[in-house]
């Protein structure tokens, strides 16, 4: 390079130095402004809908005709009569437009209605301190106003899933694998109904729609397989309490058991101690006899944590899995909720799919247990005299559970979910 296009290149430098040092200065002035501005409780010039920029205080403050109506706007949405939209229009009557004139949107309105400027505060960055203009809403007043928001919010939430379709992402094709989806369609009657139909995703497919209703009415059937009746649930949900009585007796007993053992280590710990100090022990066997004694006593400290964690950790489940199976036959009515019948299959189901416009799903290995329930019902049904037979049943279920299906692991009961 030559000498004078070096010098050239080291004089941009510096001006780019210079000019970045001066952007940075430039920049970290302003910010502090704006910082020293929020101390002094002094807003910015964008003064909000109801106040204006007073140019000699250097704040904001109320503006005479518009100060009113926003106050009038907050009390008329708090009583609950407005909504973002009908408050546009209401603020439009009011004089209230955008600079154009048209009327405000349901999110300016949502803004304004959610400015804590309102309240006597300056927002900056998410934190608010407190500014010296005058407030236009009392705190009362402001937060009747974002409760009335909440609460539409969740309305219009709920507006729109009451047009979601109930069992629409639940079921796949079992001809290709496709997501099941829904649509509305004309009946031969002319009515409009609910369609489920596989979304083909994965290329053509000759499975044929099904009405809603017929799903539905399918889920019932086979949510009543595995439901049980109100007597079977109560006599069951006893079995538990008396197995849980009988364990925690146990439990209880092991307990006892254990502080005794504890007590004579610390009566034989005592002891060695006295020896020791009598002189009659030296120390290399005191350490000795000391260590082994501790060590028994870090044992039976244990074993009496593990029992404090047993007798909890399978109540709870055992008692939902009863409980379930007994909802299960509430939802198999026929005026239960779609929405119900969905979360149903999500208990008790698993791989669920679509095929020749029949819905097929599998039922968790815990729920397929009640099967054995069916059975015996049905059985005792014909025979009055086989009731006791159907108690002993569900006894040995309820042990089966306790024990983690040791007694029947054909059903894997160690893996399952309840």
């Amino acid at each position: 390079m030559k000498k004078h296009e070096k010098n050239y290149c080291d004089y941009f430098v510096g001006i780019s130095g210079q000019s970045k040092y001066y952007s940075d200065n430039l920049s970290e002035n302003v910010k502090r402004g704006i910082r020293q501005k929020i101390r002094r409780g002094e807003h910015g010039w964008n003064a909000p809908v109801g106040y204006v920029y007073n140019h000699k205080l250097r704040n904001i403050e109320p503006d005479i005709e518009k100060s009113k109506i926003i106050q009038k706007f907050f009390y008329e949405f708090s009583l609950g009569g407005l909504n973002l939209h009908s408050g546009a229009d209401q603020l439009r009557i009011w004089g209230i437009t955008c600079t154009n004139g048209k009327p405000l949107t349901p999110y300016m309105v949502h803004r304004i209605l959610s400015k804590k400027t309102y309240l006597g505060l300056i927002e900056h960055k998410g934190e608010c301190f407190e500014g010296s203009f005058k407030p236009l809403i009392d705190k009362n007043t402001f937060d009747s106003v974002q409760k009335k928001l909440k609460e539409k919010a969740k309305q219009a939430r709920k507006s729109k899933l009451e047009l979601d379709f109930p069992f629409k992402g639940i079921f796949k094709c079992a001809e290709c694998g496709g997501q099941i989806t829904a649509q509305f369609a004309k009946g031969k009657s002319g009515g409009i109904y609910r369609y489920y139909r596989c979304s083909k995703k994965f290329g053509p497919c000759k499975q044929r729609y099904v009405q809603e209703k017929v799903i539905a009415e399918q889920i019932r059937n086979r949510l009543q397989e595995v439901a049980i009746s109100n007597e079977w649930s109560e006599i069951m949900l006893k079995e538990i309490e008396l197995l849980q009585r009988e364990e925690q007796s146990d439990l209880n007993l092991s307990k006892h058991k254990l502080e005794i053992d504890k007590k004579k280590i610390d009566e034989k710990m005592d002891k060695l101690v006295a020896v020791y100090l009598d002189g009659d022990l030296e120390r290399e066997d005191y350490l000795k006899m000391k260590n082994e004694l501790m060590k028994e006593k870090a044992d039976l400290n244990l074993k009496f944590t593990d029992l404090g964690g047993k007798g909890k950790n399978w109540v709870e489940p055992l008692k939902n899995w009863v409980k379930t199976a007994n909802y299960m036959g509430v939802l198999a009515s026929p005026d239960s909720d779609y929405k119900e019948l969905k979360s149903g299959i999500e208990k008790v189901g698993s791989n669920p799919y679509m095929r020749g416009g029949e819905i097929v799903f599998d039922f968790l290995k815990s729920y397929e247990l009640f099967s054995i329930h069916k059975a015996l019902e049905a059985e005792e049904n014909k025979n009055p005299q086989s009731k006791r037979g159907l108690l002993e049943e569900q006894k040995r279920i309820c042990l089966s559970l306790r024990r983690g299906g040791d007694s029947n692991p054909r059903y894997g009961l160690t893996r399952m979910t309840v």
